[in-house]
């Protein structure tokens, strides 16, 4: 599979790619672009979240602290909050994902498991949606599509370094070769528990949110 160099090269290809098309030929604003780019490579970082401790994984974790706080202000921008109120949220947001949120996931996921799949790209992109849900539906639609291309870049650049195994100069296939790009986890558990959560995100989307 790639490692952190593959994939922070492959992310910002990836978000500068969605930053310029979107700037370029979807007439989206500059700033919203940048945004759309920036979010498009940390999302390309998101899937080794559940990775052993590393430099890779603190770092995702640390980029995702100061994310949430951003897209929970966004949310919540029409409730008009004093400022102090907005201070908790950062604040809350903040430590929330880097710290009780780190501790889940490394307590009940493993690596390469049902958080490292297409199931969670679409996770990922319709918590983007919710959360993005004041803004512009042509800007959260882009939004919501730069995170799922980011997040699919990582599993289709692991699923790259996957297919062949340079070994004597014979092409063989790894064993790691489809654990990437996959639609369940390594346990029924898991993977029950994820499309049931996932059809309640979708469910909400697409019938409460409009």
């Amino acid at each position: 599979m790639g490692n952190f160099v593959h994939h922070n090269i492959g992310g910002i290809i990836a978000g500068t790619s969605c930053g310029v098309i979107g700037y370029m030929y979807a007439s989206i604003p500059l700033s919203d672009s940048i945004s759309a780019g920036v979010l498009c490579y940390i999302s390309s970082l998101l899937p080794d979240i559940d990775s052993p401790v590393s430099k890779p994984a603190e770092f995702i974790v640390n980029v995702c602290s100061a994310l949430v706080p951003a897209l929970l202000f966004s949310y919540f921008s029409d409730y008009h909050l004093r400022p102090s109120s907005y201070i908790t949220l950062a604040m809350v947001g903040y430590l929330a994902t880097g710290f009780l949120i780190k501790q889940i996931i490394r307590r009940i996921t493993v690596h390469r498991g049902i958080i490292h799949s297409i199931p969670m790209a679409v996770l990922w992109g319709a918590t983007v949606f919710i959360l993005l849900r004041k803004e512009d539906t042509f800007i959260q639609n882009s939004m919501t599509l730069s995170a799922i291309a980011g997040f699919v870049v990582h599993l289709l650049i692991d699923e790259l370094f996957s297919v062949v195994d340079i070994s004597g100069g014979t092409f063989m296939p790894k064993r790691s070769f489809g654990t990437a790009l996959k639609l369940t986890g390594m346990s029924g558990i898991s993977t029950v528990l994820m499309y049931v959560f996932l059809s309640v995100i979708l469910w909400y989307c697409f019938v409460i949110l409009p």
